[in-house]
């Protein structure tokens, strides 16, 4: 056993299974573990406490991540639908974590040179290939394809057929530690948005919260997509949904990226006079830019208070062309949705599968019964008028009894100064 795996911890995913076939795999994957001097990290989270829990239990204490077969079809009880969200949000963010750089993803969280830390999808059942991740496996593949996911999967997600399988992928992975495509290695995508370069060639940043005199829109349509791809179509359709949200009188709410499609919504919305607002991490933002036209602009430590204070300000969600982020955002809301948060009471999910670029990932949703959680259109010009539609359909329902959400106007922790207060700074 090498250096770095004695005595390290493994997390292993928790099984619900009523016919007792994926807990079969599960009990000889911990025997073979114990028998050759691993220690286990137990994925035992009953449900989501907070977004960042992922990364507090099972990130952060764990040096390799496996996970196993998982239930489909709609037909399930409440808790295998539990862990099967649960599971598709883990891999999602276990994901992200290798693409951004998240120090802990490596088995040195102080050297990003060190090996990262594996993850394992077992899919057998009874020594017969199970395919249960095969929609997971199949939309990472089309990502990647479709240009959106740099690295080639094998290099992200390793699948086996047996829990032999995994003491192998465990004693080679830092032997021959894959080559990842990640946020430091990867050439910035053209900007959307002129950003101006320092002296030393580096981006600008601001050091403080940016708040605008103008008040934020009562309704605010958050839009998640690619901050990578150099797809011209898209890019041009950002910027188009941009607009159209602007017209409406809304706000937009993004990532506050400058580069590809992040970029250009943000210019789009801009261009027709609209609201934007966005929040990022800093050493996201160094390498894509922040866009000086925000009105509202906040930094954040992680990935996922990032996404909370995003869902926090927005009363629905669009989901553009994009690539694993925008998939671990979409795997957010629908997991907040299926336990009933009241984040997102009320908000609704348009997936926008423009030029069929969703496919994949709609089958998915389909595969694992979460289809009844959002809405898809084929083309830009219809976000708009689902979002009416389901806007008018809460409003019918609506009671005395029944919770409206509140459209938050600042991010978490946040007290706007008093009114008559504030004055918009420079462009950054």
């Amino acid at each position: 056993m090498t250096e770095y795996y004695k005595h390290k911890k493994i997390c292993v995913s928790s099984v619900i299974d009523p016919a007792n076939r994926h807990n079969a795999v599960r009990s000889r994957l911990l025997e073979l573990l114990f028998e050759n001097d691993y220690d286990i990290n137990p994925d035992t989270t009953p449900q989501l406490v907070s977004l960042d829990a992922i990364h507090q239990q099972t990130v952060i204490p764990s040096d390799a991540f496996v996970l196993l077969p998982i239930m489909r079809g709609k037909e399930r009880t409440q808790a295998e639908k539990d862990l099967r969200m649960r599971e598709l949000f883990k891999a999602s963010s276990l994901v992200v974590g290798l693409q951004t750089d998240d120090p802990y993803m490596h088995l040195d969280p102080k050297d990003l040179q060190s090996p990262t830390k594996p993850i394992i999808i077992v899919d057998e059942v009874n020594n017969v290939k199970s395919e249960t991740w095969k929609a997971f496996h199949d939309m990472l593949h089309g990502l990647h394809k479709a240009g959106t996911v740099k690295s080639h999967p094998d290099t992200l997600v390793t699948f086996v057929d047996s829990a032999e399988d995994v003491l192998t992928v465990l004693e080679t992975h830092t032997k021959t530690p894959p080559k990842i495509q990640s946020i430091s290695n990867t050439p910035v995508v053209a900007r959307s948005v002129p950003v101006t370069m320092t002296e030393e060639g580096e981006v600008p940043l601001p050091q403080e919260r940016r708040l605008s005199l103008r008040p934020k829109p009562d309704y605010n349509v958050c839009v998640f997509l690619s901050a990578s791809s150099d797809n011209a179509y898209f890019i041009q359709a950002a910027y188009d949904m941009g607009a159209l949200i602007a017209e409406e009188g809304w706000g937009l709410v993004s990532g506050a990226g400058s580069t590809s499609m992040m970029g250009s919504i943000i210019q789009g919305a801009v261009s027709k006079g609209g609201w934007t607002g966005g929040t990022t991490m800093e050493y996201i933002a160094r390498h894509e830019g922040i866009p000086p036209q925000l009105d509202q602009f906040w930094y954040n430590d992680d990935i996922y208070t990032r996404m909370k204070d995003m869902i926090e300000a927005s009363d629905s969600f669009v989901i553009m062309p994009g690539g694993m982020g925008t998939v671990q955002e979409l795997f957010t809301l629908l997991l907040l949705k299926h336990e009933n948060h009241p984040m997102m009471a009320d908000a609704d999910i348009v997936i926008c599968n423009e030029r069929n670029f969703w496919e994949p990932l709609i089958t998915l949703i389909d595969t694992y019964g979460f289809d009844d959680y959002v809405q898809v259109v084929d083309t830009i010009h219809e976000v708009n008028p689902m979002l009416k539609k389901l806007r008018a359909s809460h409003a019918e329902r609506a009671t005395v009894d029944s919770p409206v959400r509140d459209s938050v106007s600042a991010p978490m922790g946040y007290t706007p100064p008093a009114a008559g207060l504030v004055e918009a700074q420079e462009p950054l």
